[in-house]
């Protein structure tokens, strides 16, 4: 952070990021939130409830990754870092990061560290 203000990295705008924090507020990992890491199960739950399909192909796949994706985003947008604790565990479930992982920020409009 420099004088208050978050700093800002040249990155597609269309591109949602995650930002992965340990219990010091040092960040552990930035995510693509194509990349972020979501549980396979839960992803084949989902596929079931949305698709009635529980071996989806890669467009049903891609569906359930998206709406999941939104749903973080939306619960993280505008909020700063959030604790992982504080998060729905309906929401929470969806997340396959390690035990180190103790935040979660949504980085929004090309912003590196909200911290």
């Amino acid at each position: 952070m420099i004088d208050g203000v978050w700093e800002k990295e040249e990155a597609d705008p269309c591109c949602t990021r995650f930002l992965i924090l340990d219990s010091s507020h040092a960040p552990l990992k930035r995510f693509d939130a194509v990349a972020l890491p979501l549980h396979r199960n839960v992803v084949l739950e989902k596929s079931v409830e949305f698709f009635q399909d529980p071996n989806p192909c890669a467009i049903h796949e891609g569906a359930v990754r998206m709406r999941m994706l939104g749903e973080l985003e939306a619960y993280l947008k505008g909020k700063g870092t959030v604790p992982l604790s504080a998060m729905p565990d309906s929401l929470r479930r969806y997340l396959e990061l390690g035990e180190d992982a103790v935040f979660i920020a949504l980085l929004e409009d090309g912003m590196t560290n909200p911290v």
